[in-house]
């Protein structure tokens, strides 16, 4: 995965906060997120590239920045390899 890449929800895959719990909500049932995961999927929207969801959650947990981006990518990557997340490569 390149950094540079877009992640996107798959159609079917939807986001949706309920009064006290995050959801993931899918064809086939729903998955209940923390916040940064949360956090993370709300950029997953097809504007932000995976090097800026990085970088905001660096700014938002004020974190280790390598520690952020191997949790990020490897949750992305477990979404992706779960069929639930797919990523686009830039316009050039």
């Amino acid at each position: 995965m390149e950094e540079t890449w877009i992640p996107v929800l798959k159609k079917g895959v939807y986001l949706r906060e309920t009064p006290g719990a995050y959801l993931l909500l899918l064809p086939e049932g729903y998955m209940e997120l923390d916040e940064v995961a949360w956090e993370v999927l709300q950029r997953c929207d097809g504007r932000h590239d995976v090097a800026a969801i990085v970088r905001a959650m660096a700014e938002r947990y004020a974190g280790d920045v390598e520690t952020i981006r191997q949790d990020v990518l490897d949750f992305l990557t477990d979404l992706r390899r779960q069929g639930l997340l797919e990523f686009r490569e830039p316009s050039s």
